[in-house]
């Protein structure tokens, strides 16, 4: 019995012992998770305050940013007001050299005035608002002697609608003037001023420099043929042309010479001279309906050249005058009604080669100019040290030179563009 009892107590003991073991590492466990639970819990609080001041400092980050863009806004739209101020002020008055003066003329048109006290000197320059002049490739050149010089009855308003009567992106094309009488010259200010068209030049550029055509305009229209009066009239003509060469053209081409006193030309002119892709062409000038050739300086061919005696006088008299005439040469009638020698129809598009061209309507590439081919102010044919020539004086020499570095000259006998007829209302 005492050792049942004995056995039972120390059964008892061995359970409680194992009891209070289990008890034991049960509750380090519970310790141990306790800490872990309270580790992750502060690691998560600290995480959580950390994410709310990252959450704070990205707000006002934010409202930084927010401030510092509108800003940014304020000073590009007060930006924007000033240079909206100053390019309103451009366009009423910007000095942009000594002489020079910009200004907004009318819907379509700005101009540039430059002007220069001596020699007397006047150049405005208009630039059609919205397009890149810098790829104009043709400007048409031409000069205005004074009032008169379109014709009777006829006026820079004519002259114009001649120009837009061909087919053309007009756009795309430059007007240059040269005006002799300052009278015509602010005639013609006061029209462009007022000037406005969709299809016409997008760059105008007048020119008034009366010291160049004191001579030419002191000659009447009946006048100036007159053989006693033909050399220094051809040398005004020429200085004009070449002026206006070096003074207006730019990037363009090609170049359109035309008189301002043409009244008709074929409306597919252009086209037609820049599908031959000639150096230089001419169409045939008539006057009229009784004048089948007015433009005697297109031809082929030879001329008369001076005697041995009128060579001398050339020498010893300043004041003898030598005449070209033609010997061998054929003039552009001719040309039309030699069909048979020339090989030709009578077709529009026949094309003949010339020693000399004319400047009534006269088209070329204006690389030729670029190369310093110019109309020469002198005879240049028979030319000595000591005295000019007796031939090839303007359009007449231009052809000379262009053939020395390799370009050519070329005429349409058949193609006929009209100069004004004086002796019927309106040309």
């Amino acid at each position: 019995m005492r050792y049942s009892y004995r056995i039972l107590v120390a059964s008892l003991l061995l359970i409680l012992g194992f009891s209070i073991f289990k008890f034991k590492e049960f509750r380090d466990q519970e310790v141990i998770e306790r800490d872990d639970l309270l580790n992750r819990y502060q690691t998560n609080q600290q995480n959580s305050l950390q994410l709310e001041k990252d959450i704070n400092d990205l707000r006002i980050n934010e409202k930084f940013l927010i401030s510092k863009l509108k800003l940014n806004e304020e000073k590009l739209v007060e930006s924007t007001k000033q240079l909206s101020i100053n390019q309103d002020k451009v366009n009423q008055l910007n000095i942009l050299s000594e002489g020079t003066r910009y200004e907004v003329v009318n819907s379509q048109y700005k101009k540039w005035n430059f002007i220069k006290e001596s020699p007397s000197y006047q150049k405005v320059t208009y630039l059609k608002t919205g397009f890149d002049t810098s790829i104009n490739d043709l400007i048409v050149l031409s000069v205005i002697g004074h009032g008169e010089s379109y014709g009777p009855t006829r006026s820079f308003a004519d002259y114009l609608d001649v120009i837009h009567s061909m087919k053309y992106d007009w756009n795309r094309a430059t007007l240059g003037l040269l005006i002799g009488k300052k009278e015509e010259y602010d005639n013609i200010i006061n029209y462009l001023n007022k000037f406005e068209s969709e299809d016409s030049f997008s760059k105008i550029i007048v020119i008034h420099a009366e010291y160049i055509e004191k001579v030419g305009a002191q000659l009447s229209r009946d006048q100036r043929h007159a053989d006693n009066v033909q050399k220094e009239r051809r040398r005004t003509i020429s200085k004009s042309r070449n002026f206006l060469v070096n003074n207006a053209i730019e990037d363009e081409a090609y170049t359109l010479f035309l008189d301002s006193d043409m009244v008709k030309v074929p409306t597919d002119m252009i086209k037609t001279f820049l599908n031959t892709d000639k150096d230089v062409i001419v169409p045939r000038i008539a006057k009229g309906t009784t004048i089948e050739n007015y433009d005697f300086n297109s031809w082929r061919g030879t001329r008369i050249k001076p005697t041995k005696e009128q060579e001398d006088l050339l020498d010893k008299d300043p004041n003898f005058v030598f005449v070209p005439k033609p010997d061998q040469a054929d003039h552009m009638h001719d040309l039309a009604h030699k069909t048979q020698e020339y090989n030709h129809k009578g077709e529009e598009s026949f094309i003949v080669e010339l020693d000399s061209v004319g400047g009534a309507v006269l088209f070329l590439k204006s690389e030729i100019f670029k190369q310093g081919i110019m109309f020469p102010t002198n005879y240049i044919i028979g030319t000595t040290w000591d005295r000019e020539g007796y031939d090839g004086i303007e359009t007449e020499g231009l052809c000379y030179q262009a053939n020395i570095i390799g370009y050519h000259c070329w005429g349409m006998p058949n193609y006929v563009a009209y100069h004004v007829d004086e002796n019927v209302i309106g040309g």
